[in-house]
């Protein structure tokens, strides 16, 4: 249901998804080695019902972007919030940093849990904004 949920909405033009390459190379990867980020391998049903995952490399960049284009503001200025430093953040999130591996290993899952909660939010809203 959420996944078809998502894909109504981005034929919609209200949401997209897709991996990003730039920090991919510079960590010296090629794009063939990271699992393309999908709808389906973003969400999953487990026993205690839908839980949002995030399957990607563990690279030191946090290397997937979800689209802000007619996401609400709010949640553009919290995840702005979490990522902390960013690039290109009209076209996505994009997580890249110089920190210590501790302080980007905390940063990036800041960021992808807001991401998750909220994106599972307003996908499950009747009337999306």
């Amino acid at each position: 249901m959420i996944v078809e949920r998502a894909r109504e909405r981005q034929q919609n033009g209200d949401i997209s998804l897709s991996p990003t390459t730039e920090s991919v190379t510079a960590n010296g990867l090629t794009p063939e080695k990271i699992q393309p980020l999908t709808w389906e391998n973003l969400f999953e049903l487990d026993d205690d019902g839908l839980r949002v995952v995030v399957r990607a490399s563990d690279l030191s960049s946090f290397s997937w972007g979800i689209s802000m284009r007619n996401m609400p503001e709010l949640f553009v200025q919290r995840v702005r919030k979490c990522v902390g430093k960013q690039d290109n953040f009209d076209s996505g999130v994009s997580y890249e940093s110089k920190d210590t591996a501790e302080d980007e290993r905390k940063n990036r899952e800041n960021a992808t849990r807001y991401v998750k909660r909220e994106l599972l939010r307003i996908l499950q809203q009747d009337n999306p904004s």
